[in-house]
């Protein structure tokens, strides 16, 4: 009875850790809003779209592979520091 218990237990655990590191598929479509700090007056709403995969990798490191499109005006050009 204590083998198959502990069969069962490994079993499931790397099943539970497979599922984990399994990249999941997202498409989303999600409301937004574009405001600038310099004019709290200014706001736009936006529609931003997600199609990709997420995958966990050991450690906590994980990456997504895909693409983010924004619908609406083109993000400003954010100047760089000059060196």
């Amino acid at each position: 009875m204590g083998k198959k218990i502990v069969v069962f237990v490994i079993i499931l655990t790397v099943i539970l850790v497979g599922w984990n590191f399994y990249p999941k598929h997202y498409t989303k479509t999600l409301d937004g809003v574009f405001y600038k700090l310099e004019n709290e007056e200014f706001l736009e709403n936006v529609k931003i779209h997600i199609d990709g995969k997420l995958r966990n990798h050991l450690f906590g490191k994980k990456e997504f592979k895909g693409t983010v499109q924004m619908e609406g005006n083109s993000l400003p050009v954010v100047k760089g520091k000059e060196k």
